[in-house]
């Protein structure tokens, strides 16, 4: 039975499939880069005067982050409080790298979530901005700007948020090496890999 809810899905079922992917993959990065974040804020152990509790910080930079409401906010909060500490452990070149791929899989899971959908005959399944369309100062235009997003986009797009989080794996790991806290890691860092773009750049979608 067809869905009322996302009836363009039904007609691109793989596409469908690694953007529900993406969605759900995005909040596995942040809280990723929420673990790099917490690293930097630990100190060493010490024993309050009233408790035997030994307080280290350990779950202060999860804590700040999530008490944060929006996705954007929690990535510059996050820079904000350890980025200083990856350059003071010799770790500036793949922080950039790693922060900078998490920004741009922010932008592919917003493009998905704050859109509509529907199916061009000709490429298949295609996109637009709801909230750009309103900005304007007249009336709310039906004549949107839709973007098409391939199955081949929509799978380079899912290897890079693999690649982001390859990325943090590694600056994690190589944080704790550096700053004392573990002997060793198994993480790599991987090669550098290019954006990907946020749809296809043919925008001209005859739908259905």
């Amino acid at each position: 039975m067809q869905s009322i809810l996302t009836p363009a899905f039904d007609h691109c079922p793989e596409e469908a499939a690694i953007i529900g992917r993406i969605l759900a993959a995005y909040a596995e990065l942040e809280f990723a880069f929420g673990l790099c974040v917490e690293r930097t804020m630990r100190k060493p152990q010490q024993a309050t005067e009233t408790s035997e509790y030994w307080a280290d910080n350990r779950h202060l930079g999860l804590k700040v982050l999530y008490r944060l409401r929006s996705e954007s906010s929690r990535l510059h909060v996050g820079d904000a409080i350890g980025r200083a500490e990856f350059v003071r452990h010799g770790l500036e070149a793949p922080y950039a790298d790693a922060i900078g791929a998490l920004r741009h899989c922010l932008k592919i899971r917003n493009q998905y979530a704050h859109c509509h959908y529907a199916v061009s005959a000709m490429l298949g399944l295609c996109l637009t901005d709801l909230e750009e369309n309103a900005q304007g100062a007249g009336d709310f235009e039906f004549s949107f700007d839709w973007h098409h997003v391939s199955l081949e986009l929509l799978q380079e797009q899912q290897a890079y948020f693999e690649y982001a989080k390859r990325c943090l794996d590694f600056i994690h790991g190589e944080f704790r090496v550096k700053a004392g806290m573990a002997s060793a890691h198994e993480h790599a860092m991987p090669s550098k890999m290019p954006q990907p773009l946020l749809h296809s750049p043919l925008s001209e979608c005859e739908l259905e």
